[in-house]
């Protein structure tokens, strides 16, 4: 790369976003640029991340404090500039990424996962915000300024890899932190390490290393173990009660240790790459797990699972040579509506037994406090869309929830179907206006959701006079019953 290519490469990223309407600071800054890229040493990298983050401010000042740094053909000079003016939190989160191998291929959701299990996002005290949304800010954040590159998208996943001399600038501040256990040979781990990378076969020949290392907070294996859970869990980690992350991977056992439950801070747990298919009741008693992750193989869960106040995420997934990981359903979960925290669940299965209903409450309403946030964030999905596929769908759900009101003559929804018909008639393109034709859709919805699934036992079902076609799928009605659901149709 010659020097005109490696300048336009800087300001490609240095210029980039909001166009300079100001004549004069733009030449400034043009000039100032073409300084900071000769002492940049040619280096891409070093030219996208000073770039990126002068990008963030374009003010004279700053670009000429950056020209004041120390060696900049050091490629480490600019990464640490651009790195000590992260907030603490990205930098935590950042130098975690040392703790796997280079070349490693970053899935944004599963990173951002492993993050909030370590308490690394924080909460936003007045905001709606998930803490996985707070977390997929901090890696987009990172992404602006090159601290990750998208390398590929597949199956609707996004792949995205740190480069190698990020890599070892991470590792080099995260030595005390992080540590990636990869050599049979390997004697001693500095006692401070508080996140363990695994990548031998075997654990327990490195079990008086590992007991020794009471500040750890996190052991990831992604390649096999030849060690049974026995060994890991009784003999490695009943020690380690500060864990928090835990992401195993043995093909050689079914039944998940008792002693599980003995690790109380334990907020992430990954099984996927297991072929544990029996769980313990002690696992019912890890109050702060957010995550769980299991393998497709786990039929039954632990009746007491709905103690698990604090779940946000629970899944058992297939896994393919290809790594390609998907979802399968977990049928049963006894008393689902206690697990308030859980974001969404693939597949419920709905029974005539206490504590497997549709009608559990509490997690009913959990979802509906949540309908005015989705609604403003649909406005502002249509906002951005063309609007003509969004109007499409509510005009032909418009006719559907009319049949609604028929039903159940309540005058709350003939106002909210108003607003829905005025709004979507006039075509207006306010924001305030989309939101709420959308409110008032969500409104609709969820008074459809209590009115068919808030009936007692008693009251007979009312089939829409419109339906044109009904799937029944292991149904226990009986043949007479069904016959009197059925008999106002034609």
């Amino acid at each position: 790369m010659d020097d005109t290519e490696f300048l336009a490469l800087f300001k490609h990223h240095a210029f980039s976003g909001a166009e300079i309407k100001d004549q004069l600071l733009r030449t400034k800054l043009e000039d100032t640029a073409e300084e900071i890229a000769k002492r940049l040493g040619q280096c891409p990298l070093a030219a996208k991340v000073m770039g990126s983050r002068l990008c963030r401010k374009k003010d004279i000042a700053e670009w000429k404090a950056a020209l004041k740094l120390g060696d900049l053909s050091d490629p480490f000079t600019s990464l640490l500039w651009s790195y000590e003016k992260l907030d603490p939190r990205l930098q935590r989160c950042f130098l975690y990424c040392s703790l796997f191998r280079k070349g490693q291929g970053y899935k944004p959701k599963e990173l951002v996962h492993l993050w909030v299990g370590e308490g690394f996002v924080g909460s936003c005290n007045f905001s709606r915000r998930t803490l996985e949304e707070v977390g997929m800010d901090y890696f987009n954040d990172m992404v602006s300024v090159s601290f990750f590159q998208l390398v590929s998208q597949m199956h609707c996943d996004s792949y995205y890899v740190m480069h190698d001399i990020l890599h070892d600038f991470a590792e080099s501040l995260s030595r005390d932190g992080c540590f990636r256990l990869e050599d049979d040979n390997v004697t001693e781990i500095p006692c401070t390490v508080r996140h363990l990378f695994v990548h031998v076969q075997s654990m327990q020949k490195h079990k008086q290393i590992i007991c020794k290392l009471y500040h750890l907070r996190t052991i990831i294996c992604i390649d096999l173990l030849m060690d049974g859970p026995s060994d890991i869990f009784d003999g490695m980690l009943r020690n380690q009660r500060k864990l928090h992350v835990l992401s195993l991977s043995f093909y050689n056992s079914s039944k998940l240790p008792k002693s599980i439950g003995e690790l109380k801070h334990l907020r992430y747990l990954n099984l996927i790459r297991t072929l544990v298919s029996e769980l313990p009741t002690s696992l019912c008693t890890l109050y702060h797990l957010q995550l769980l992750w299991l393998n497709h193989m786990v039929d039954n869960l632990p009746d007491k699972l709905c103690n698990l106040r604090k779940l946000r995420h629970l899944g058992a997934y297939y896994e393919s040579a290809h790594d390609f990981i998907n979802k399968k359903p977990i049928s049963q979960i006894l008393n689902i509506g206690k697990l308030t925290s859980l974001q969404h669940i693939y597949v419920f299965s709905v029974q005539k037994k206490q504590g497997y209903e549709l009608r559990q409450h509490d997690l009913r309403e959990n979802i509906i406090m949540k309908a005015d946030d989705l609604a403003s964030k649909l406005a502002l999905m249509w906002e951005v869309d063309s609007g003509k596929e969004v109007r499409i769908v509510l005009w032909i759900d418009y006719s559907s929830l009319k049949q609604l009101m028929t039903l159940m003559m309540d005058d709350d929804i003939s106002k909210h179907l108003q607003i829905i018909e005025s709004g979507l008639l006039e075509r207006e393109d306010k924001v305030w206006m989309k939101e709420n034709i959308i409110k008032a859709w969500l409104f609709c919805h969820e008074q459809r959701i209590r009115f068919i699934y808030g009936r007692t036992m008693e009251m007979s079902l009312v089939l829409p006079s419109g339906l044109c076609e009904l799937s029944l799928s292991s149904c226990s009605i009986t043949d007479e019953a069904l016959a009197i659901c059925l008999g106002g149709l034609t």
